[in-house]
Order: C-alpha cells, then sequence, then structure tokens
C-alpha cells in the first residue's frame, strides 16, 4: 500500500511519486487521472479516504475533500455537462466525465452565478479553453466519419448551431 499523509488537502504527490517511481500493473491510467482541484472548500468540509485496487499486489488510497457535491452540476451546470457530453460523442473526444465536471465546477464555483441557460452554447466554447479540457473536441466521431462526415465545426456553438462537415 502507498503511503499517504494525514492532512487532506488534495494533494497527491506521494501517490504520484510512488507510481512514477514503481511503475505497478495498471500505474500509467492512474497515474492520468491524478487530477488537484482547487475550490472553495465548504466551512465543514467532509473528507473521504477511498481504496482503488488498480492490480492483485497494488492498493491506492486517496485522501481528499471530494469536488462533487450536491449542487455541483445542477440547474444550467447540469444542461452544460449534458451538452458536453454530446459534444464527446459527437467528436469522438478521449475526455474523461470527471474532468468536464471538475471543469464546469471550477469555472463556476459558486452556487449563485451558474453558467446562463441562454448562452450554453458560449459557456461550452469557453468551458473548453480549460485547462482539463483544451484540445480535446478537435476530432470526429469515428461513426460520423464512415457517413462521408469530415469535421464538426463548433465555431457557431455560440448561436446555437454545430455544423457538419463533408
Amino acid at each position: 500500500m502507498v503511503p499517504m499523509v494525514d492532512k487532506a488537502d488534495g494533494a497527491s504527490r506521494e501517490r504520484e511519486n510512488y507510481l512514477i517511481r514503481c511503475k505497478p500493473v495498471g500505474w500509467l491510467d492512474e497515474e492520468s487521472k491524478i487530477t488537484v482541484f482547487h475550490l472553495p472548500t465548504p466551512v465543514r468540509p467532509i473528507y473521504l479516504c477511498r481504496l482503488k485496487k488498480i492490480n492483485p499486489w497494488t492498493v491506492l488510497p486517496n485522501h481528499n475533500a471530494p469536488f462533487m457535491q450536491e449542487d455541483t452540476l445542477k440547474g444550467s451546470r447540469k444542461l452544460l455537462y449534458i451538452l458536453m457530453k454530446i459534444l464527446k460523442e459527437l467528436t469522438g473526444s478521449d475526455v474523461k466525465s470527471f474532468r468536464m465536471k471538475a471543469a464546469i465546477a471550477s469555472s463556476w464555483p459558486h452556487i449563485w452565478c451558474p453558467p446562463a441557460k441562454e448562452k450554453l452554447g458560449k459557456e461550452a466554447i469557453k468551458l473548453m479553453k480549460h485547462p482539463y479540457l483544451k484540445r480535446k473536441f478537435d476530432g470526429i466521431n469515428p461513426k460520423l466519419a464512415q457517413k462521408g462526415f469530415c469535421k464538426i465545426d463548433l465555431s457557431n456553438l455560440s448561436g446555437g448551431k454545430i455544423k457538419f462537415i463533408r
């Protein structure tokens, strides 16, 4: 088992160092999932200790505050997340759902200031520039490519339109 510090601040340096140094089976997939989120913490945060078995010999601990709270994907944030999931499918992106959720949570950290419902396309374009999502929506789904489409133009997304180019 990988040693962890007692402080639950979301830092995962020990875990990352262990994975890079020892390279256990399944380490590369786990290393790509390590993310440190800097979000406002509730007054009385709840810390989680999660153990994940990545192979028969290695268990990785993760001791931190969860970024997904009850209000993380609510209202227009949920609509934006659904739009991003649709764009993920259309573009054949390999971005992980938790990265999209984290990008939404860090771009709109306050409940009283959600993304505008009327401007979800514009908000999606803004979100695609987030460091977690940058250059992840540039491709095309292989099934659409088989149908003869070569590109998806998202430049008119702010106007509520997605253009399929043959």
